[in-house]
């Protein structure tokens, strides 16, 4: 995490995730602003911008004030006036080019060694990367852009029709087949609380654990499950039964804002312990997220100091398991 005394370091487009979006990833990029999903837990949603984050993705601000300069000197070059209508397919293109030149200049700026030894970019902290209402090109050719500069890259999702779109069917065999050593840069994960009706514009639950199941057998990219927020203690213990077998990682988040009396202690408590048990037997790595502590925090007596502790053996599981991962 960033130290206290130092200055987060922010492009254009790609900057340092601070405070609880910090743990995901040393960098980020958004490239919209607002999502489709409809999710009532939605952070966004409360946070100090809820008041501009809407139910469709907007691109975000850098990149249309560079698009629009794309575009008046479009306008100047082809003798047009503001009046005069520009077609969508040169927007579109505008937008595109402003996207890689604003990231090609963050990544001057910033250093891409230090972005790969930071373990690359996350998308997206405001906005679902695969939002259907976004553009789909703009996302690959930002992850292909990033991938080939040999940058990880990390998209988390609720979305799963775009897997079966021409534009990233085709890129995910071409990346997996001909450019494996690309591919391995790579990760997806999938959303999955396990409550459809809180997620009421987002795929089901079951159309989740199938896409995720193709991207883990199918095309064998690295994948993780984010188990956050934890709606209920039953629904978080049939999704991991579902995913586990098919995914490399289930990240678990308590639901914020924290409140006492959000889970009972007593089941809290076998969750933690049944996970435990999970991480030390299978294969699947399991991350608990600070909430989880300060969740944990909230309870009295033993119930805390129970929690506390199962949840420092649940991280030390995972980070020899990650360990031996990255020697691989």
């Amino acid at each position: 995490m960033q130290n206290k005394e130092e200055t987060p370091v922010k492009g254009a487009l790609i900057y340092q995730p601070q405070g609880a979006a910090g743990e995901y990833a040393k960098w980020a990029i958004n490239l919209y602003h607002g999502c489709s999903n409809g999710c009532t837990y939605c952070y966004n949603r409360r946070g100090v911008l809820s008041h501009v984050f809407g139910d469709k993705p907007e691109l975000a601000a850098p990149i249309i004030r560079q698009r629009d300069k794309l575009l008046n000197e479009y306008l100047k070059k082809n003798n047009m006036t503001a009046h005069d209508a520009i077609k969508k397919g040169v927007v579109d293109h505008k937008g595109l080019m402003a996207t890689l030149d604003l990231i090609s200049k963050d990544l001057e700026k910033i250093g891409i060694d230090k972005i790969r030894q930071d373990g690359g970019i996350f998308l997206s902290f405001t906005c679902d990367p695969f939002d259907i209402e976004a553009d789909m090109l703009i996302l690959q050719q930002v992850v292909l852009h990033l991938l080939f500069d040999r940058i990880p890259v990390t998209i988390l999702t609720k979305n799963v029709h775009w897997m079966q779109t021409g534009l990233w069917k085709s890129t995910l065999r071409d990346l997996t087949t001909d450019y494996k050593d690309i591919a391995r840069h790579l990760t997806i994960g999938f959303t999955i609380t396990g409550k459809d009706k809180l997620e009421p514009g987002a795929p089901s639950t079951e159309e989740r654990i199938e896409a995720l199941r193709e991207l883990h057998d199918k095309y064998v990219v690295k994948n993780f499950v984010s188990l956050e927020p934890i709606t209920s203690i039953h629904t978080a213990s049939e999704v991991i039964k579902k995913t586990y077998k098919i995914t490399d990682e289930i990240r678990i988040g308590a639901q914020s804002p924290i409140k006492k009396d959000r889970y009972d202690p007593n089941e809290f408590v076998g969750f933690i312990v049944a996970v435990k048990t999970l991480a030390r037997g299978l294969d699947c790595r399991f991350m608990v997220k600070d909430s989880m502590y300060k969740q944990a925090e909230t309870f009295e007596g033993a119930y805390r100091d129970l929690c506390v502790r199962n949840l420092d053996e649940i991280k030390k599981i995972y980070e020899s398991k990650q360990k031996e991962n990255d020697e691989k």
